[in-house]
């Protein structure tokens, strides 16, 4: 009896090995702190991933006009789940005929953000008429990269924002109030804008950036591209060409942009 039990035991199969436990506990594929992507096109920015600052400009010859620049500061503060941005622009004109300078819009981005495989960003856009003054001739009329960055005009919209590692999207819609491009009487009018970035690499620390944006107003379609380069210790700078594509058709210009980033 005492043999027959040992032979048995003696032809039994291993016990199977105990799976060793999750060396990452609670840090699986739905816990655990999500990646945020702070992807940037030109104007297409999700405040997300990082605290940042950056300095965008752009020159518009109008070859039947008047030479313009604007100047946009954007600073950025994120954390896992909430974004901060704002930016005020400032623009300078000039022609045969007039000149002017002035300061544009200030616009405040408030974000809870969210998701793992892609970062999302809703919140609330605000846009407050920093330069304003009262007075038939107190106010830009002209502006640069688009509309709502310099002519005046107060707005509160409901904005989305998303990102991955190559691509950013946004959109917005809201009401804006104001002189309506230097038109008076054109008030509470609907604030919309989409707009699609992607940045791919081209070579080691360069990118090319593909934008497009549609906005409400009379300037509705702008296509941009530009080189990116990084420099290394959170420095990034891009340079490149801006068509706004239907007011292109009817009075061509030259549009220049750059933009010089900083993060931490």
């Amino acid at each position: 009896m005492i043999l027959a039990i040992l032979a048995l035991a003696w032809g039994q199969d291993e016990p199977a090995a105990l799976p060793l436990p999750d060396p990452r506990p609670g840090r699986g594929r739905f816990t655990g702190p999500a990646p945020r992507y702070g992807t940037t096109g030109f104007r297409t920015a999700v405040p997300a991933a990082d605290t940042s600052a950056s300095t965008r400009v752009a020159f518009v010859q109008d070859f039947d006009g008047a030479t313009i620049g604007e100047l946009t500061l954007r600073g950025m503060y994120a954390s896992q789940s909430f974004g901060l941005a704002i930016e005020v622009a400032g623009t300078a004109a000039v022609s045969d005929r007039w000149s002017g300078i002035g300061l544009g819009n200030t616009v405040v981005d408030v974000r809870g953000l969210f998701g793992r495989a892609a970062t999302h960003a809703f919140g609330i856009r605000g846009a407050l008429p920093t330069g304003f003054r009262e007075g038939p001739h107190g106010e830009l009329a002209w502006w640069g990269t688009v509309p709502q960055a310099t002519v005046p005009m107060w707005g509160i919209a409901l904005a989305y924002t998303g990102a991955t590692e190559r691509w950013a999207w946004h959109t917005h819609v809201g009401i804006r109030t104001g002189e309506g491009w230097g038109y008076s009487g054109l008030s509470g009018m609907i604030d919309a804008v989409t707009s699609l970035a992607t940045i791919q690499p081209v070579a080691p620390r360069w990118d090319i950036v593909a934008e497009v944006e549609l906005l409400s107003g009379p300037s509705p379609l702008h296509i941009r591209a530009l080189a990116r380069h990084d420099f290394g210790h959170g420095w990034e700078g891009d340079v490149g060409l801006a068509v706004p594509l239907v007011v292109f058709v009817q009075e061509p210009t030259l549009q220049v942009l750059g933009r010089v980033e900083r993060r931490w």
